[in-house]
């Protein structure tokens, strides 16, 4: 289990945990309704370090919230008001007293938790900045980290698995799982894949786990770049004739297009169907209408008939994602006046492929009715990275012209060679 849960479990259990100079101990509140299971005795040794951290932690947390109460206590201006939603507001100090809660009137007193107000009240020690207190933390930065004998086993089964596919890295923390379950019995349940993405963060943070070898979206970042100078600007032009290219689909009896269910596939394909052009377009899950219009559009516009290839689960919801984007996607062109000139294959997952490759499966979930689902469910992760590679190859050259291609990079090489000679001649190049 993981340490939030093992700490739920302790609360719940009504087992009371504390730090001493040896390290920790533990008391059932309630010996005649709980008690301290060999489980929980071996899950606590497990999460030895992360337990003792999380304790510090919390004792530093109330001593701030302690001084923070005093520091207030002692310095309350009378008639002084402390307004902020975040707290509901603190009323006058009673006589000799701790402020009392009131409701909040906008516009009176303090601005909030450690600001000042016209009285000159710090609401918080000087220095701090801790104004929320956490009573369950994952580890900050850079850690050091001793796991048990256990998780070292793992972390080397782990690191067989990205060594295996370092061609393919970096792999998805789900990718990893299912290398996991094939290669090393590891146990195809929800509960062992949840503490293996927490194991592979800790472990990234102590440096056992390269940081780029794992990958795990969620963060979308867009800005505005810039030159530092002319010479900055006139290498980027160099830089980019020495890499000139034209379109591979260019002239191609077939626009193909590929859409995957995961983001953290995206890398792993896209150095499959670069070097044909071939694009990779993720949406996560169910798509939304505005990618599904967009490629209507794309399609309804376009000089060649599209073909969308898709990666996904074998589960009722991967099958509906990829049925109703071809059911929305071909009514849409239709609406905008184009013939649904639109061809949708699914590479991946498929009944075939989970025979041929014996791919672990799992029961659907008896909450999912969509499509009258019969038989176990697939994960596109189940299959291997070369496999999927291998997979995705062969449709899309089942579709592409490599002629056609070859006279493409044999033009766009000529024209390469007339753009780096004319910045020759204009003596602008580094």
């Amino acid at each position: 289990m993981t340490l939030l849960e093992l700490r739920d479990k302790l609360d719940y259990s009504f087992i009371r945990l504390w730090r001493n100079a040896d390290g920790l101990e533990y008391e059932a509140l309630f010996p005649g309704e709980a008690r301290m299971t060999e489980e929980l005795k071996e899950e606590l040794r497990e999460h030895k370090p992360e337990l003792l951290q999380a304790l510090d932690f919390e004792e530093e947390a109330d001593r701030i919230l302690l001084e923070s109460t005093r520091r207030l206590a002692a310095a309350w201006p009378e008639g002084c008001t402390l307004s902020g939603p975040a707290l509901g507001g603190l009323g006058a100090r009673a006589s000799g007293g701790l402020p009392q809660y009131r409701s909040w009137t906008p516009g009176e007193g303090h601005r909030g938790p450690g600001g000042f107000c016209s009285c000159g009240v710090s609401l918080l020690p000087e220095g701090d900045a801790m104004s929320r207190q956490y009573t369950h933390t994952r580890v900050r930065g850079l850690a050091p980290w001793k796991p048990q004998k256990k998780t070292l086993d793992l972390l080397d089964q782990v690191q067989a698995v990205l060594d295996e596919y370092r061609d393919h890295l970096p792999l998805t923390a789900r990718q990893v799982f299912y290398r996991l379950v094939g290669a090393f019995d590891y146990p195809k349940t929800e509960s062992a894949s949840n503490r293996l993405g927490d194991m592979l963060n800790r472990a990234r943070r102590a440096g056992m786990v390269p940081f780029r070898s794992i990958r795990d979206d969620g963060v979308t970042a867009k800005g505005h770049g810039g030159f530092h100078g002319m010479p900055s600007f006139w290498q980027s032009v160099e830089s980019a004739a020495e890499t000139y290219h034209r379109p591979r689909l260019e002239a191609q009896p077939n626009r193909l297009e590929l859409w995957c269910e995961a983001a953290g596939m995206v890398p792993q394909l896209l150095r499959v169907t670069e070097p044909y052009g071939v694009p990779v377009i993720t949406s996560g899950g169910f798509n939304s209408v505005t990618a599904e219009y967009d490629a209507a559009r794309r399609y309804a516009e376009g000089d060649a008939p599209a073909v969308v290839l898709h990666v996904g689960d074998h589960d009722p919801s991967g099958c509906a994602v990829f049925d109703s984007l071809a059911d929305d996607v071909q009514t849409l062109v239709k609406d905008l006046g184009a013939e649904s000139n639109v061809t949708f294959i699914r590479c991946a997952v498929t009944p075939e492929q989970i025979a041929r490759y014996g791919l672990p499966q799992a029961p659907a979930k008896k909450t999912d009715k969509r499509g009258n689902w019969q038989g176990g469910t697939v994960q596109a992760e189940a299959l291997s990275p070369d496999q999927l590679a291998d997979e995705v190859r062969e449709v899309v050259l089942a579709w592409f012209d490599t002629d056609t291609l070859a006279a493409v990079e044999a033009k766009a090489d000529s024209d390469r060679r007339t753009i780096l000679a004319t910045l020759r001649d204009l003596e602008v190049t580094s």
